[in-house]
């Protein structure tokens, strides 16, 4: 049985209001689940993204060098070179 369920990260600085992350996590029983298949969304385009826990490369995403999840207390944070740290929250939740 496949569940999927859909998460919208937004970051928490007004300035960036245009970033945004669209994750679809899918669970497969007895398998566990998934949340490699998310979208970035930026003023400069659409990018594919590793949304699992932990930090990583995000691979693609224009001078993004690192971004981090953490699903079991709905946020994360991410940075671009030359930019401070910069904050996600969960805000939508669906199934």
């Amino acid at each position: 049985m496949r569940l999927p369920a859909l998460a919208i990260f937004a970051p928490l600085v007004a300035l960036v209001a245009a970033d945004y992350m669209v994750v679809n996590t899918i669970c497969l029983l007895g398998s566990g689940c998934t949340s490699q298949n998310g979208m970035w969304y930026s003023g400069y385009g659409t990018y594919p993204i590793n949304a699992n826990d932990g930090c990583r490369n995000p691979g693609e995403i224009p001078a993004m060098y690192s971004i981090c999840v953490d699903w079991a207390n709905p946020r994360g944070h991410f940075f671009f070179n030359g930019q401070p740290k910069r904050c996600l929250r969960k805000t939508e939740d669906g199934e």
